[in-house]
């Protein structure tokens, strides 16, 4: 399964070589900028160990959470009745969260962007969190503890309680995830206060795929075709821009374009505090989402 699902493994599919060299990577990626983590810019290499962890804490629904830790007592418990196929596919989950996580946070490996390298947990971190509510949905379906619900003189609906339950518990994560569109991927969950406070304390936007939006805002604004100066990646960023609008790439200092040019825009996003730069210029218009900034536009008029 290992070898299917990783193409590295492709090239030389001896797992005796492939894992080994897999944590190697892992735990030895070089990062040469800073992060922001708990309100204060930390280069990389130098983020306490707590990092990850804090990271899933912060970024994963506190029902999926809840649900996680239940699922892992639940079948903690139940081990010795699952069967071995069962109880083979357990330990597998259990290592997919937990094996290259935990050699991260023991040899102190460099990470960033929260969880974003360590996404392959999710999924079994699902199955583990869905066990003991599909256990509860059959024994109270088995009792006949239902919510009966008649539609008329032949038709019944039998809903599961505890489905309701829980689809009504994940509402407010669907809406929330649904004003974040199309960025789905800052979610911070109440621990923090959402998104408008884990913008302050986290990195959020840390792709910068809200420069899409920010340049086809200044395609409309920028009527005169003025110079757009694009901070970060500038290559995703200027396929967007009307092709009579220039783009330049920011180089990092605002103070070396002093003579560039009378008026121009300068769009960034948030991360590096790219926002900052520019200072004297107008914010015309933001990228934002839950009161969260994640990209700003200015404007910049000099005489």
């Amino acid at each position: 399964i290992a070898i299917l699902c990783y193409p590295s493994a492709w090239i030389d599919y001896d797992l005796k070589t492939w894992i080994p060299e897999v944590i190697k990577i892992v735990t030895n990626s070089p990062f040469y900028y800073q992060v922001l983590f708990e309100g204060k810019s930390i280069f990389a290499d130098q983020l306490p160990k707590r990092y990850l962890v804090e990271m899933f804490a912060v970024t994963t629904p506190i029902v999926s959470l809840i649900a996680f830790i239940a699922g892992l007592f639940f079948l903690i418990n139940k081990f010795k009745q699952l069967s071995n196929l069962q109880k083979s596919i357990f330990v597998l989950l259990v290592l997919q969260i937990f094996l290259l996580p935990f050699t991260a946070f023991v040899r102190h490996a460099t990470l960033y962007d929260g969880i974003r390298h360590f996404l392959f947990v999710l999924p079994a971190a699902g199955v583990i969190a869905l066990c003991p509510i599909v256990a509860l949905c059959k024994k109270l379906n088995d009792n006949q503890h239902i919510l009966s619900i008649n539609l008329g003189e032949n038709s019944l609906v039998k809903t599961n309680i505890i489905v309701v339950g829980f689809t009504l518990m994940l509402l407010p994560i669907i809406l929330t995830i649904s004003r974040l569109h199309p960025y789905e991927y800052v979610y911070f969950n109440s621990l923090v206060g959402g998104i408008s406070g884990g913008s302050k304390l986290y990195e959020t936007d840390y792709l910068t795929i809200s420069l899409k939006a920010a340049i086809e805002e200044v395609n409309i604004l920028n009527q005169e075709n003025y110079p757009t100066i694009i901070a970060g990646p500038w290559d995703g960023a200027r396929i967007y821009a009307r092709k009579e609008i220039p783009t330049y790439a920011f180089d990092g200092n605002s103070k070396s374009y002093a003579n560039f040019q009378k008026q121009f825009y300068y769009i960034a996003p948030k991360r590096w505090t790219y926002h900052n730069q520019f200072s004297d210029c107008k914010i015309v218009d933001r990228i934002e989402r839950e009161e969260a900034t994640l990209a700003v536009i200015k404007k910049c008029s000099y005489n």
